[in-house]
């Protein structure tokens, strides 16, 4: 079973679902594998992502903006993380949208885009 993996490309996620199939056809027992195994592929392959995070936080930090908040730099980093538009630009977009801003004052959950 594993050279069919590897001759075909397998992904990791796929050769464990095989596995317990396999598991549940046979009727033995998983359910302490099937943790472990979710736990495994929980964590993050690299720390790429958080090593962009703090790049993008030295680059926006500056003297001047040493005067803002915590919560608002905090806020700004997010903003950074996960919009590819100027501040300026991010900024126009949620203030024209209005249905957008009530979502997020409310108690409720928004989805945006």
């Amino acid at each position: 079973m594993t050279e069919q993996w590897r001759q075909s490309g397998t992904d990791t996620a796929k050769r464990w679902l095989d596995v317990f199939e396999h598991f549940r056809s046979q009727e033995i027992e998983y359910d302490a594998v099937l943790r472990l195994v979710q736990f495994a592929l929980a964590l993050p392959g690299s720390n790429v992502p958080n090593e962009h995070a703090f790049s993008l936080m030295n680059d926006m930090w500056s003297d001047a903006k040493t005067q803002l908040t915590t919560e608002t730099f905090r806020f700004m980093l997010i903003a950074t993380v996960n919009t590819d538009k100027p501040c300026s630009d991010f900024y126009k977009e949620i203030k024209g949208n209005k249905q957008l801003l009530r979502s997020i004052h409310s108690t409720e959950k928004y989805k945006w885009k």
